[in-house]
C-alpha cells in the first residue's frame, strides 16, 4: 500500500497522503519498518507537491532514520534523494548537495539514475549549469535503459530551463516536446502542465512573447484548478510580463509571488521572487525600493551559495543605484566586476546591460578608457540571435562610434539597433504589447536625437526623431485568428459592462459588477496578447523629406520633441527645414495642465460665477504663455499658414486651437509626419476610387444622451442614403459592420476615456462599450469619422510617443481623418457644432478647414459654443 502511494504522489498529492497515512498505520500494527520508511517518505514527497516543506521535511527525515534504524540502506538512500530536493527548495543548497552525495553511497541500477536526475537539478538551480549538464548527460542513458518515462520527462522539463538559459532553445524545445508527450502517455496532467510552464520561460528566453504569455497562462490555470502552488510561476510572468513593457502588472504579480512563497517558506524560490520584484520596482520608476529589495534577493542567494544569482541581483542594485544617480568610482568598480561574474556564470543579457552601464558612469567619470574597453565588448553582441540583445549591442557601439567622433558610423549603429527593435515589434501581434517595445530602446533614440542637435542638423533631427516615433502606428494591429474564446469573452465583457453602467445610472453602484467587469477585462488581455506578429514585418523606410515637403504644400509642418529635459521644434516649411530650442520642458507641462483643468471647468460649468470667471482668466494666461513658449518663437516661419502639428507626449492633450496663434488657422494634429503622409495618402487613395454621390455614410446614436437623436437627425437630413442606428439598433455588432469599409461616419455617444487601460476606452452603444478591441477587429476602417463623445481623443502619455486609444487604433487601422474631442463637451452643444462641420466638409471644404469655419460660428455664437468648438481637434490628415 505505501508504494502505491508513491507511485500515486505524481498524479493526485492529496490522495496520495491519505494512501500514505492508511499504509503507515498497516504498517506500525505490523511492524513493518519498510512499509513505514516508504509511507513518510510518500507523505513527504506529497507535502512538497502541495507546497509544506516543513512538513516534508519532518517526514523524509522520519522515512531517514526510520529506515537508518532498520539497516536498510536503499530506502534510506532514496528517502535522502527525495529531502534533498525539499532542503534545495528551501534553499539549503549545501545540504541538498550533502544528501544527494550520500544517497550515491547506497543506490545503485534505476534508484542511482534518479539521484543523478535529481542532483543535475540542484546543480542547476545553484547556478552550476556546466556541472549540471554533465550530470544529466550521466542520468538520461541510464533512465532511458530502465524505460523509466517518468523521470526522463522530469529531467527533460529541468534540462530545457538550463538550455533555455545558455541560449539553447532549439535543444530546449526538443526537451520540452519530448516531455509533454510522455506525460501525456502517462496521463500525468500536473506534469504536463509543469512542462507547458516550462515551455512559457523557454519561450520567454527566445524572445515569443505573446507564445509565453499564452504557455504560462495555461499552466498557472492547470496549477490553480489542481489547487497547486503558484509562486516559483507568477515569477516566470512576471519575467514575462517585464519583457513585454508591461510594468505595472508585472510589478503587482512580483508582490503576489513574494507573498506566496513567504507563506510557504520556500527560501530558494523567494529569492528569486525577491529579484524578479527588484526588477520590476526598477522598471516601474522607484529605483530606491529596487535597490532595497536587490539587497534583500543577493543576500538570500549569498547566504544559500548561489554565487551566480547573487551576481544577478547584484547587477541589479547596480542598475537601481545608477537609476537613482549615483556615479562614483566605487560603483564603477563593482559594475566592472560583477560584468566579469556574469559572463563567466553565462548571463549574456545581464551582463551585456551591466557593461553597457559601466560605459556610461566611465564617460561620466572622464575613465574614458575603462568606457572603450567595456563598450567593444558589449558590441560585439550585436550579432547574437536574440533581439534585445541586439539592440543594447548596437547601442553599445553607437556610444563607443560617438566617443570615437564617428558621428555618421554613430548614426548608423542608433538605426540598426532601432531596426532591433522593429523586428521585435513585428513579432508582437497585440498592440498593448507594441507600444511598450519603444520604452525598451528610448536611451537609444534619445541618442540618436541627442547627436543630431548637437550637429544642428534639423532635417537629421526630423529624421531621427519620426525613425522612433509612434512606430506602433505603423503597423496594423492583430488578433489571434477566428478565437471563439475571445469571442464569447468579448460578450461577456460588454454585458458586465452594460449591467454596470445601469447599476450606477441608477444609482446603485455595484463591487460585485465592478470586479467582475476587471476579471473579464484581465481575461480579454491575456488573450488578446497571445495574437503573433509575422518576422521582419514591415521595414522602416527613411523619412522621404522631399515628398513630405511637396504633399504639405503651402502647410507647415511643426514637430516638437523633447531631449534633455529641452523641448525643441522642427519646422519644415517650403521644403525648408530649421531647428529650434524653446527651453525647459518643465514650466510647459504646467501651462498645459493648468490650461485643461480651466477649459474643462469652463466646460462643465461646475462652480460659482466667480470660479468660472476665474478659470476663464486661468485659460487666457495659460493660453497666452502656451503661445509664448510654442508658437511665438516660430512666427516668422509659420505666418497664416495652415499647420499640421505632430506633438510630444504632454503636448499630445493639449486644445491647440485655445492658443491664440492657432485659433484662427486651419490645423491638424498627427501622431507623426510619417502618419500625416501615410494618412493624406489613403485619403487620396480612396476617395479616387469613388464618386460623391456613391459614398456610404454611416450614422450611429448611443442611449443616455438626450440630444443624440436630435443631432442624429439633423445631420441624417446631409445624407439621404444614410445608413443610421438609433435605439435599440445601434448594437456594437450592428455599429461595427456599419464602419467597416464606410467613407463618412458620425457617432454621437457617451464615451470613456480609460486613463489606466487606454485599449478599453470606448463609446458606449445599445448593448455595451464599443471598445478599441472591437475597432481592431475592422477589415477596413471608415475614411473619415466624427466622435462627439467626450475625452475621445485623449491617449496616455507613452514612450516613443506611441498613442493608444479610441483615435489612435482608428488611425493605425487606415482611418484618414478623425474630429474628436480633447475634453468634455457639453450635450446641448456639441449637436450643432457637428452639425456645422458636416454642412462645411459636405460643401467641399477639407477637414481642418471646415472645422476653422466651425470655431468661427461658434465665437458669433457665444461663449460655450467658442469653448466647445475649441476642443475639438482634427487628427490624422486634415486636408
Amino acid at each position: 500500500m505505501a508504494g502505491n502511494a508513491l507511485e500515486l504522489v505524481s498524479a493526485d498529492p492529496g490522495r496520495a497522503a491519505e494512501h500514505a497515512r492508511r499504509a503507515l498505520e498497516l504498517a506500525r500494527c505490523h511492524g513493518d519498518l519498510l512499509a513505514q520508511s516508504m509511507a513518510h517518505r510518500a507523505l513527504g514527497l506529497a507535502a512538497r507537491e502541495l507546497g509544506d516543506l516543513d512538513t516534508a521535511l519532518r517526514a523524509l527525515s522520519t522515512a531517514i532514520r526510520v529506515a537508518a534504524e532498520a539497516g536498510l540502506d536503499v530506502p534510506a538512500g532514496q528517502a535522502r534523494m527525495s529531502r534533498a530536493f525539499v532542503l534545495l527548495s528551501q534553499g539549503r543548497i549545501t545540504d541538498a548537495l550533502r544528501d544527494a552525495e550520500a544517497s550515491a553511497v547506497n543506490l545503485r541500477g534505476l534508484d542511482r539514475a534518479r539521484l543523478l536526475a535529481q542532483r543535475g537539478l540542484i546543480l542547476q538551480r545553484a547556478g552550476r549549469l556546466d556541472d549540471a549538464l554533465a550530470v544529466y548527460a550521466a542520468a538520461m542513458p541510464l533512465l532511458r535503459r530502465h524505460r523509466d518515462r517518468l523521470w526522463e520527462g522530469r529531467l527533460r522539463n529541468n534540462r530545457a530551463v538550463l538550455y533555455a538559459y545558455q541560449g539553447s532553445s532549439r535543444l530546449a524545445k526538443a526537451d520540452i516536446a519530448r516531455a509533454e508527450r510522455l506525460f501525456e502517455e502517462l496521463g500525468l496532467p500536473r506534469a504536463l502542465a509543469g512542462a507547458r510552464w516550462n515551455l512559457g520561460f523557454v519561450e520567454a528566453r527566445r524572445g515569443d512573447i505573446p507564445a509565453a504569455l499564452a504557455s504560462l497562462d495555461a499552466a498557472s490555470e492547470a496549477y490553480r484548478r489542481a489547487k497547486m502552488p503558484v509562486g516559483l510561476l507568477l515569477v516566470d510572468q512576471c519575467d514575462v510580463l517585464l519583457a513585454a513593457g508591461l510594468v505595472a502588472e508585472a510589478r503587482q504579480v512580483a508582490i503576489t509571488a513574494v507573498a506566496e512563497l513567504s507563506a510557504h517558506r520556500q527560501s530558494a524560490d523567494l529569492a528569486e521572487a525577491h529579484l524578479m520584484l527588484a526588477r520590476a520596482e526598477l522598471a516601474d520608476g522607484a529605483p530606491a525600493a529596487a535597490r532595497r529589495t536587490a539587497a534583500t534577493a543577493q543576500r538570500s542567494f549569498t547566504r544559500q551559495q548561489r554565487p551566480s544569482w547573487a551576481a544577478v541581483a547584484r547587477h541589479v542594485g547596480l542598475r537601481s543605484a545608477w537609476a537613482d544617480g549615483e556615479r562614483s568610482p566605487a560603483l564603477l568598480r563593482s559594475a566592472l566586476g560583477t560584468a566579469s561574474r556574469l559572463d563567466a556564470a553565462g548571463w549574456a543579457a545581464a551582463a551585456l546591460d551591466t557593461r553597457l552601464m559601466a560605459a556610461r558612469m566611465a564617460i561620466d567619470l572622464g575613465r574614458l578608457d575603462v568606457a572603450q574597453a567595456q563598450l567593444s565588448t558589449a558590441a560585439r553582441a550585436r550579432r547574437s540571435p536574440h533581439l534585445d540583445l541586439q539592440a543594447q549591442a548596437w547601442h553599445a557601439l553607437a556610444l563607443l562610434r560617438r566617443q570615437a567622433g564617428d558621428r555618421r558610423g554613430a548614426y548608423a549603429a542608433v538605426s540598426a539597433g532601432l531596426d532591433a527593435a522593429d523586428q521585435r515589434r513585428a513579432l508582437l501581434g497585440a498592440t498593448e504589447l507594441r507600444v511598450h517595445v519603444a520604452g525598451q530602446v528610448e536611451e537609444l533614440a534619445d541618442l540618436g536625437i541627442t547627436l543630431a542637435i548637437a550637429e544642428g542638423a534639423a532635417a537629421q533631427v526630423l529624421c531621427s526623431t519620426e525613425r522612433h516615433r509612434a512606430a506602433t502606428m505603423r503597423m496594423r494591429p492583430l488578433r489571434p485568428p477566428r478565437d471563439p474564446a475571445l469571442a464569447g469573452l468579448l460578450a461577456r465583457l460588454k454585458a458586465a459592462a452594460r449591467q454596470a453602467e445601469e447599476a450606477l445610472l441608477a444609482d446603485t453602484p455595484s463591487r460585485e459588477l465592478d470586479v467582475r467587469r476587471s476579471a473579464l477585462e484581465q481575461q480579454v488581455r491575456r488573450r488578446i496578447r497571445y495574437a503573433a506578429g509575422a518576422p521582419g514585418g514591415r521595414p522602416w523606410s527613411a523619412l522621404d523629406e522631399h515628398g513630405l515637403a511637396e504633399a504639405l504644400g503651402d502647410r507647415v509642418l511643426v514637430e516638437y520633441l523633447e531631449c534633455a529635459g529641452d523641448l525643441h521644434a522642427v519646422v519644415l516649411r517650403a521644403g525648408e527645414c530649421s531647428l529650434h530650442r524653446l527651453g525647459p520642458v518643465g514650466p510647459v507641462a504646467l501651462e498645459v495642465e493648468s490650461l485643461r483643468f480651466a477649459w474643462r471647468r469652463l466646460l462643465t460649468g461646475h462652480g460659482s460665477a466667480a470660479s468660472l470667471r476665474a478659470a476663464q482668466e486661468l485659460a487666457a494666461a495659460a493660453g497666452a504663455r502656451l503661445d509664448a513658449a510654442l508658437m511665438l518663437p516660430l512666427a516668422p516661419l509659420t505666418g497664416n499658414r495652415p499647420l499640421v502639428v505632430v506633438p510630444t507626449g504632454f503636448l499630445q492633450s493639449l486644445p491647440w486651437p485655445v492658443i491664440p496663434s492657432c485659433a484662427s488657422r486651419a490645423l491638424t494634429v498627427a501622431p507623426s509626419a510619417a502618419t500625416w503622409l501615410a494618412a493624406r495618402n489613403a485619403s487620396r487613395d480612396r476617395a479616387g476610387r469613388g464618386d460623391q454621390a456613391a459614398r456610404r455614410v454611416t450614422l450611429i446614436a448611443g442611449p443616455g444622451l438626450p440630444g443624440s437623436n436630435p443631432e442624429l437627425d439633423a445631420v441624417a437630413a446631409l445624407y439621404p442614403a444614410a445608413d443610421v442606428l438609433t435605439g435599440q439598433a445601434a448594437t456594437v455588432g450592428a455599429a461595427l459592420r456599419a464602419l467597416d469599409g464606410a467613407d463618412v461616419v458620425h457617432v454621437a455617444a457617451h464615451g470613456r476615456f480609460r486613463a489606466d487601460n487606454a485599449m478599453f476606452s470606448s463609446l458606449v452603444l445599445a448593448d455595451g462599450p464599443l471598445s478599441v478591441y472591437d475597432l481592431e477587429g475592422l477589415r477596413q476602417a471608415p475614411r473619415v469619422i466624427m466622435l462627439t463623445a467626450c475625452d475621445s481623443a485623449l491617449s496616455p502619455v507613452l514612450p516613443g510617443d506611441e498613442m493608444t486609444g479610441l483615435v489612435a487604433a482608428l488611425l493605425a487601422m487606415g482611418t484618414s481623418t478623425v474630429i474628436a474631442a480633447l475634453l468634455p463637451v457639453p450635450d446641448p452643444v456639441i449637436g450643432s457644432l457637428a452639425l456645422g462641420w458636416h454642412r462645411e466638409a459636405g460643401s467641399g471644404r477639407a477637414p481642418a478647414e471646415a472645422l476653422l469655419a466651425v470655431r468661427a460660428q461658434a465665437r458669433e455664437t457665444g461663449p460655450l459654443a467658442h469653448v466647445t468648438a475649441s476642443a475639438l481637434a482634427c487628427l490624422g490628415y486634415g486636408g
